[in-house]
């Protein structure tokens, strides 16, 4: 059974309400019990914040997705029905890390485990050998991008706020190659996030809750995993199989790579926390926090609205030559943010409040 335009705009505000409904009660069960965020000096946030709010994404998102997939007997498909297994999955063992975290290793684990169904539904999905072959990358895509989400949430609103743009984009890709499905449960994604946004990005005021990694890891994943779905099921040629998810995906890669890079040089485990990612540098720099989470969320658009609109033009090499260009501008970003960093770093016996920097956000 096919939803109708107005059917799917209804099951959109569906995710949307109920997300920022269950996102209220988290708040309010977060506080009663004691379940916040206490400031710690590698951490952005200045003041206890309910936690949990990844759980109001998860369940909106899995009871409007669930009905649409069921709506359209849709759970045949194995590539989707592995997905949703490996997210809540996840998102158990989010839960888990958020109430005592685990080792890195063991997090690292338990995510090629949440991928095994993902792959499997794929190879029993696409019998071509071409998509066996693929199999070890789309392990690597689908951990990777589960971490690079959940460094991203290092400021108010900005993975769930990227989560939202990544998603809407992919939506619209999927639109345009008639994988309905696949662009509904995109939106749908989205619609849970921005539910979320009202209480967590917020700059007059500090954000009234944080997702924690049973949002953060369950976004990257399914995101991961909905990009891998939704371009390769229209397949015609390769190329948009190999740059339209990097270009989608560019900045949560761009973070998490300057993360990694800066971290190295600097000695530092990369499973540390520290106020050293992009949006902390844009800040260190001059801009104000919503001026440097807008200025990432313009830049994410940015670039995988060239991913869309350059496979639209169907031009063979110009996605390949745009990969190139976008890669080379944000190298060229990540040397100029990295002249930035804190300025406890350069003085360390200058209060943080004195440097006049908004530090409410994560």
């Amino acid at each position: 059974m096919e939803h109708t335009p107005s059917h799917s705009a209804m099951l959109w505000l569906f995710a949307l309400l109920t997300s920022a409904l269950m996102t209220q009660a988290v708040i309010v069960i977060a506080k009663k019990y004691g379940l916040v965020a206490n400031p710690k000096a590698d951490r952005w946030h200045e003041t206890p914040t309910a936690l949990y709010g990844g759980v109001a994404i998860v369940l909106s998102f899995l009871v409007a997705s669930g009905y649409m997939l069921i709506r359209n007997s849709f759970f045949h498909a194995y590539d989707v029905a592995g997905l949703f297994a490996g997210g809540i999955f996840l998102f158990a063992l989010g839960v888990r890390d958020d109430i005592v975290p685990l080792n890195p290793v063991v997090k690292l684990l338990g995510q090629v485990m949440a991928v095994t169904p993902f792959l499997v539904g794929m190879g029993l999905t696409h019998n071509a050998p071409v998509y066996v072959i693929a199999l070890p990358f789309v392990l690597l895509w689908m951990v990777a991008l589960t971490n690079a989400f959940n460094l991203l949430d290092n400021m108010n609103g900005l993975s769930a706020g990227t989560a939202s743009v990544v998603a809407g984009l992919l939506a619209a890709y999927c639109f345009l190659h008639g994988e309905a499905v696949i662009g509904l449960l995109s939106a749908l994604l989205a619609a849970s996030c921005l539910g979320f946004l009202f209480f967590n990005c917020r700059f007059a005021t500090p954000a009234r809750i944080f997702m924690g990694d049973c949002g953060s890891m369950f976004l990257g994943f399914m995101l991961a995993g909905l990009t891998v779905i939704g371009v390769c099921r229209p397949l015609t040629s390769p190329l948009p199989t190999l740059t339209v998810p990097l270009l989608l995906m560019a900045l949560p890669i761009f973070d998490t790579l300057l993360v990694i890079i800066r971290r190295k040089r600097e000695g530092r485990a990369i499973s540390q926390g520290g106020k050293d990612h992009s949006s902390h540098r844009l800040v260190y720099s001059g801009l104000s926090q919503k001026q440097a989470v807008f200025g990432l969320f313009l830049l994410s658009i940015v670039c995988g609205g060239v991913g869309l609109l350059c496979e639209r033009i169907q031009m063979l090499l110009l996605l390949p030559v745009s990969v190139i260009g976008v890669g080379i501008g944000l190298w060229c970003l990540g040397s100029y943010l990295s002249r930035f960093t804190s300025p406890q770093t350069v003085n360390a016996s200058l209060p943080m409040r004195e440097t006049k920097l908004d530090t409410n956000p994560t």
